[in-house]
């Protein structure tokens, strides 16, 4: 003690010294500890990209980010035209618009450092975009009412810190688009810059300027101590996007070779900044290259590190392995930063599961989905043309009283009409690579099941229409269940590139199984005349129908689920009875109210709710204007549609055809009536059914149509069959 007393001065200097080098190695190692738990989020946009450009051996740090991360294709839809909307569609989790002007001061890609702006203060950080407002007002007034900037809004809330670097400006244009993937609400990214100094001029580079790699590798590795998530662009492979349709042939491939290897130079630079334990590295593109056909506008995605396992990437959205969309992006950087989607994002989360195989396959598939919208048009058209063909057509034949073998003849061609959205299913399952090879499946198939079908008559005349309606009807039916592998890759189903729907059933079979399932069973009551057990049964089949259509985790077809069970409905009724009453209304809207509730109430208690259950969630926290928005939608497709699409084409030779045949010839109804009570009760639910699909869906023209055919195809059929017989020799 008197040690300590005497000696006091010094010692408390020295434990003083040792206590602030104490608390500086404290600090020191805190600090360090802290760094290393930070988790840092780096996305890299390389616009202009496909999956082929980056499956070569010569590009290592690309190879390496794939055989260790998560591989997928790209929907890339946006609501505006170029790859500017594709940019903002990334920072909104939703379909947006961005403004597209070629002029020197371009809209979408005006954005500047936040020291341009305050010159006095030449360190301040941060960059701005210059359009922000203008950009957010054309979105929340356009089809889907999207918020500009919510990422970077839903992050900057959540207290994370965002950066953005780099940009793609050409010699005459800026090229900013990467803030509209991070800006916030006001259209700023605190961290960063986008100024002219991450690239250089080049002489011999599309665009006239070239990314300084090493400037912005040492950016970023100085702002990845600041920030969490940080969006990189190179520009390299976006200029080639931007300028290749104005260069000369054979320089675009060339070009973008060059900008892709230097996209590799870049990503071995950032991956050897991050720890693959902890960060997370996504690699995206946009859009397509605009010099390919927009069959092939899938882009490659990656997400490697932390959140992504060695594999395929896969996402609720679409519900199919290696398919995901520019939707999903910012659902994903929120989720890899531990955050929830705000509402108004309808993308989900991509993750990735384990996948061997993963290029090999994907690049079939891409294959695959290009041949399948090639052949989309062409073989729709000549379909609809021959089938508004046939039934005009048959319409003159039952009118001059035609007999003999033009009559059986056009009889043929009437069922092939109705074989043939079967064959096309049927067809899909070969996944062909060409459209030559669809066309001619398409064609042979529907050749054979129309001579199956018509060798059937001998059993009936309209054993035909209940073979092919019912074989297609549990076709369909076997085909949601499994999960749609035929609908989903069939041209008359829902086109993965248009990316309306990537699940359960699209409104062009859906329309098949409704007209094909009430004309299918009216014709085999017409003959089998069935007690109170197959009418139980068919009343249960029905049923089944109804609830595979309705179920999210089937056919999740809102619309579809309200015009099956209204035309079901229907059936039953007209099944036992000829007329409607007023009770019978109300039956029917029990039954819609029903299916309907029980599908919303299975959906948004699930753990992936369909469009249906998030479209209902936003309803219900808007106060309802999103239901507007949404009926407003839906109004307005279809009157579209119906002043544009090819189907519109079978509702006008339907209106021909019905009201021909209430006046001339005389008695062809009636006739038809004596001769299949049941069908023509069918007939008539198809219409109640017809009116639901046409009113409830947002195609609904085209559900209306595929479904009128059927209901067309087999009244003529069924019509003609006296002439038929007549004209028969003994």
């Amino acid at each position: 003690m008197h040690l300590i007393q005497g000696n006091s001065p010094g010692i408390l200097r020295l434990l003083s010294l040792l206590t602030l080098v104490g608390f500086i190695v404290f600090s020191q190692t805190q600090t360090a500890y802290a760094a290393d738990e930070r988790s840092n989020v780096v996305v890299v946009v390389a616009d202009g990209i496909s999956l082929s450009d980056i499956d070569s051996d010569s590009l290592p740090s690309l190879t390496r980010l794939i055989d260790e991360g998560g591989l997928g294709l790209l929907n890339t839809r946006t609501l505006g035209v170029g790859s500017e909307s594709g940019y903002l569609t990334l920072g909104v989790g939703d379909r947006a618009e961005a403004p597209r002007d070629y002029r020197p001061d371009n809209p979408a890609g005006q954005a500047i450092n936040l020291s341009e702006i305050d010159r006095a203060t030449p360190r301040v950080n941060g960059v701005v975009h210059l359009f922000a407002s203008e950009i957010a007002d054309l979105n929340l007034q356009g089809e889907r009412g999207a918020v500009a900037g919510s990422l970077g809004q839903a992050l900057t809330e959540a207290e994370y810190k965002v950066g953005v670097l780099g940009n793609a400006d050409t010699s005459e244009r800026r090229h900013r688009e990467i803030v509209m993937v991070a800006m916030d609400g006001t259209g700023r990214v605190e961290h960063g810059g986008v100024d002219g100094d991450f690239s250089i001029p080049s002489s011999t580079a599309l665009g006239n300027r070239i990314a300084d790699i090493d400037l912005i590798a040492s950016r970023a590795e100085a702002l990845l101590n600041d920030v969490d998530l940080l969006v990189i662009e190179s520009g390299d492979t976006s200029r080639v996007n931007f300028e290749v349709l104005s260069a000369h042939e054979g320089v675009g491939p060339q070009a973008r070779d060059k900008a892709i290897q230097r996209l590799d130079e870049l990503l071995g630079k950032l991956m050897g900044l991050l720890d693959s334990e902890s960060d997370s590295l996504v690699l995206v593109a946009p859009s397509a290259p605009q010099d390919l056909h927009s069959s092939r506008s899938l882009t490659p995605m990656v997400g490697w590190g932390q959140g992504f396992e060695p594999g395929i990437l896969v996402t609720s959205t679409t519900r199919r392995q290696g398919i995901v969309t520019n939707m999903d992006f910012a659902p994903t950087i929120l989720r890899l930063l531990g955050e929830e989607s705000p509402s108004q994002m309808a993308g989900r989360p991509i993750s990735s599961e384990s996948f061997e195989g993963t290029v090999p396959y994907l690049a079939s598939k891409q294959e695959s989905i290009a041949a399948t919208e090639l052949a989309r048009k062409p073989i729709l058209t000549a379909y609809v043309s021959v089938a508004v063909a046939m039934i005009l057509t048959s319409l003159l034949f039952i009118i001059a009283k035609i007999r003999e073998w033009p009559i059986r003849l056009a009889r043929v061609f009437l069922l092939g009409i109705l074989s043939m959205p079967l064959a096309m299913l049927i067809t899909a399952g070969w996944g062909f690579e060409q459209p030559g090879y669809i066309y001619l499946s398409a064609v042979l198939i529907t050749i054979l099941i129309t001579l199956g079908a018509f060798a059937l008559r001998r059993f009936g005349e309209g054993i035909p229409i209940v073979a092919v309606g019912l074989a297609t009807a549990l076709a369909l039916i076997g085909d949601i269940i499994a999960g749609s592998p035929l609908s989903s890759n069939s041209v008359l189903g829902y086109s993965i590139i248009g990316g309306a729907r990537f699940y359960g059933i699209g409104n062009e079979y859906m329309g098949v199984l409704l007209g094909s399932t009430i004309v299918g069973v009216g014709a085999i009551v017409d003959r089998f005349r069935p007690g109170k057990g197959l009418m139980a049964g068919i009343i249960v089949g029905l049923g089944a129908i109804l609830g595979v259509m309705a179920m999210p985790f089937w056919g999740a077809n809102v619309g579809g689920t309200v015009a099956v069970a209204a035309g079901f409905s229907a059936l039953v009724i007209r099944l036992f009875r000829s007329g409607f009453t007023w009770r019978d209304g109300l039956v029917l809207a029990a039954v819609i109210v029903a299916a309907v509730g029980v599908l919303l109430v299975v959906d948004i208690t699930g753990d992936s709710p369909s469009h249906a259950g998030k479209a209902l969630t936003g309803i219900v926290a808007d106060g309802g204007d999103n239901l507007f928005k949404i009926l407003e939608r839906k109004v307005l497709l279809n009157y579209k549609l119906l002043k544009v699409t090819i189907w519109s084409q079978i509702l006008l030779a339907g209106l021909v055809v019905m009201a021909t045949l209430m006046f001339r010839p005389s008695g062809v109804l009636r006739e038809f009536q004596r001769n299949n009570p049941k069908t023509s009760g069918a007939l008539i639910a198809l219409l109640v059914g017809v009116a639901f699909a046409f009113a409830f869906n947002d195609s609904g023209v085209i559900a209306a149509a595929t479904a009128t055919l059927f209901g067309l195809g087999a009244l003529l059929y069924l019509a003609t069959a006296p002439l038929a017989q007549t004209g028969l020799r003994e």
